[in-house]
């Protein structure tokens, strides 16, 4: 496939993925690229850029709007992330973002099943329709996968390791598989899970061998977020990378937020797997 039928084909893909929002009532937003403060995460590195940060996401910022009234706000564009490079990882790469108010992560699933048709159609490819996808919790597929739970992988220090050589690679690629309910202490800003603290509401969407989506139901205590950026801020301190100032604006707004399902899709990767293309190179401009 040429350079030139990708690009036409990756216009497509954005036409559809707006078109499809438009259908749904969301407000596509514009969020800052350049950030004092970017969201602290235990294994993502921003990229410096004057005194400010690049952005490895624009979630705390679209959050601030979900707050101010905005129900539904989706946003398309370039994120950075440092060191990142590899057959599906570039340092910048484009993200679909969105936020539902009085949605939760189960609400989610349908939602991205009818964006995939919608998807699928306008670059007339196929998609497996929802019914045959597979839904499995995270430890139901650690413990098949690895023979361990995911929380003795943690203790291990093993997790993103196990994760990424074990689990993900026995997965059927040619269906839509959703992990569903991390541990707790790997999702830092969602939501734990009714009756069971053990674990928060976050599943994360594999096709073609590629991890193409991450959903939460958003945390919106305040208190309890701020004392999760600081333990990851501790950490990363203890591994000497990075530390990021805090947005207390971000921590202020979460009090006026109400419940709220989000999403991270990556927009390159998606165009990977509706093309069955295996290298992220493919389908990115040569400058990336």
């Amino acid at each position: 496939m040429t350079s030139k039928e990708i690009t036409i084909l990756r216009a497509k893909l954005y036409q559809a993925i707006r078109k499809y929002f438009d259908k749904q009532a969301f407000v596509e937003v514009d969020t800052a690229v350049r950030l004092t403060a970017p969201t602290p995460e235990d294994y993502i590195d921003a990229i410096s850029a004057e005194g400010s940060w690049l952005r490895t996401s624009p979630e705390m910022q679209m959050k601030k709007l979900v707050a101010q009234g905005l129900d539904r706000i989706y946003q398309m564009g370039p994120c950075f992330r440092r060191g990142e490079f590899g057959r599906l990882h570039r340092s910048e790469y484009i993200m679909l973002e969105w936020y539902e108010a009085y949605g939760n992560y189960q609400s989610m699933i349908p939602f991205i099943a009818d964006l995939f048709a919608e998807c699928a159609k306008s670059l007339q490819v196929d998609c497996p329709s929802i019914e045959q996808w597979e839904i499995y919790t995270l430890s139901e597929a650690f413990l098949e996968h690895t023979g361990q739970s995911a929380e003795a992988a943690i203790s291990a220090g093993k997790f993103e390791e196990l994760l990424m050589f074990k689990v993900e690679p026995a997965l059927n690629p040619e269906i839509p598989t959703i992990l569903c309910d991390y541990p707790a202490s790997q999702a830092a800003l969602a939501k734990l899970k009714e009756g069971n603290i053990e674990v928060a509401e976050r599943w994360e969407l594999y096709w073609k061998g590629i991890e193409l989506c991450n959903v939460y139901s958003e945390l919106i205590e305040p208190v309890e977020q701020r004392l999760r950026f600081e333990q990851t801020l501790k950490l990363r301190a203890q591994e000497g990378r990075d530390c990021y100032s805090l947005d207390h604006s971000f921590l202020e707004s979460l009090a006026n937020m109400p419940e709220t399902a989000g999403a991270a899709l990556g927009v390159d990767r998606l165009l990977m797997a509706l093309l069955d293309l295996t290298d992220i190179k493919t389908i990115l401009p040569d400058y990336l």
